[in-house]
């Protein structure tokens, strides 16, 4: 990788040339305008209760910015290439960040495996902001980060393209004062419970459902999308998740009424689909959500995290009410049949997705898309941080979730008595 600075119509800047490849880091033309510009966007986010972590040196431009504007938090800035962390601290650019008191320069390299896996942990991942000059300096050692990494930039762009409506819905949804999940906490200890998505897999998995909930006592609880095409089986489920904060889920209550179920929803889901529900509410407080966290400390309720999806936010949900084990249906994580939500879903549609991954047995590869392939990611690594709940996968299509146990859902439905 060679390393040169280059000038600009203002201040000087780094250009780098990897795998025959020109990259200039920040502006050509206005380093320091371009720096302003990121950081007020990366920061719609942060937390202040944290310090702050960006990833990628660059020129430094947009470092310091962060830590003008944020005096009293910690900033702290890591490079993963090593050739060019030292390159940048024997340059002139490490001088400014040198005499700013509340930044820290490290290398990836000088962090205890400990500290890389809670950066990594997305814990706090809206206080981690990645410039692309980290992603662009990625050594071929850290490519599998690279993942990680896009992920986490989805995810906060997401948010930061729904923060106006998130903050709308949490106003209203806070006026209506609903009881969190504080008082459920380990209700289900012990007991199987059923996720249930909308995955195009679903369908064929609903006779079963069918007969698991009027001979078992196993929970069936359910994503939004999938509550339709549960009632038109006869399947109640005993829960419903909604997060969306966008109109989109309106159809997925409206012309219902549901009395005797309990809605289970985050606060920033969207307003109007809550007060259609006729049946019992339960708030619940996503994590990296500044709000959000301040209210569920207020009132001493637990934080969820959701994942980005409506499923990992179930998922955590069941954790929390002590139901093991907790076995997937309809959770496809991928375009199975070339479509994107099992029949009877409002959402359905013929799509085919943009990257292959593995398929549920393991033989060939099914389509899916880079959000979905995420969640897929979630869901491999949050089980093993759960190592004392059994968790399965009954889908029986869509991707392969690895660290998850693959059986059918007659050979779950096998493991526990009827009635």
């Amino acid at each position: 990788m060679d390393i040169t600075i280059i000038e600009t119509k203002t201040v000087p800047t780094v250009q780098i040339q990897k795998n025959e490849k020109t990259i200039t880091f920040h502006s050509k033309y206005d380093p320091l305008n371009e720096a302003k510009r990121w950081a007020l966007t990366e920061l719609e986010l942060v937390e202040l209760d944290y310090g702050i972590t960006i990833l990628g040196l660059g020129a430094g431009y947009h470092v310091l910015e962060i830590a003008r504007l944020y005096p009293n938090l910690t900033v702290h800035a890591i490079e993963f290439n090593e050739q060019y962390f030292k390159w940048f601290m024997n340059s002139p650019f490490s001088h400014k960040l040198n005499e700013c008191k509340n930044i820290a320069i490290s290398s990836i390299d000088s962090l205890s495996k400990t500290q890389q896996q809670k950066l990594f942990s997305q814990e706090y991942s809206n206080n981690v902001l990645i410039h692309n000059s980290g992603l662009d300096t990625l050594p071929p050692k850290y490519i599998s980060i690279e993942t990680i990494l896009k992920d986490m930039q989805m995810q906060q762009k997401s948010i930061r393209r729904q923060i106006d409506n998130m903050n709308a819905n949490f106003e209203k949804n806070s006026l209506l004062n609903d009881k969190g999940i504080a008082d459920l906490h380990h209700q289900w200890s012990g007991q199987p419970a059923i996720l249930v998505s909308a995955g195009p897999s679903l369908h064929k998995q609903l006779p079963l459902l069918k007969k698991i909930q009027e001979d078992s006592n196993i929970h069936i609880c359910a994503v939004g999308t999938a509550v339709k095409p549960l009632l038109q089986s006869g399947i109640t489920p005993e829960i419903i998740v909604l997060i969306d904060p966008n109109p989109s889920t309106f159809d997925q209550l409206s012309t219902l009424d549901l009395p005797e179920i309990p809605l289970f929803y985050l606060s920033t889901a969207y307003h109007d689909t809550i007060q259609l529900h006729t049946g019992p509410r339960r708030v619940l407080f996503q994590g990296g959500f500044d709000k959000a966290v301040s209210l569920a400390e207020q009132r001493k309720e637990p934080l969820i995290k959701s994942g980005g999806s409506v499923a990992t936010a179930l998922l955590e949900v069941l954790v929390y009410l002590g139901a093991d084990p907790i076995a997937l249906v309809g959770q496809d994580l991928a375009y199975t049949y070339n479509l994107s939500h099992t029949d009877g879903a409002h959402a359905q549609k013929e799509i085919l997705g943009s990257l292959t991954v593995l398929d549920y047995y393991q033989k060939e590869q099914v389509t899916t898309e880079r959000n979905l392939n995420s969640y897929r990611r979630w869901f491999e690594n949050y089980v093993k941080q759960k190592k004392n709940v059994q968790f399965f996968n009954c889908t029986e299509g869509g991707a392969h979730i690895t660290n998850w146990e693959h059986i059918s859902l007659a050979n779950f439905y096998e493991l526990y008595p009827s009635k």
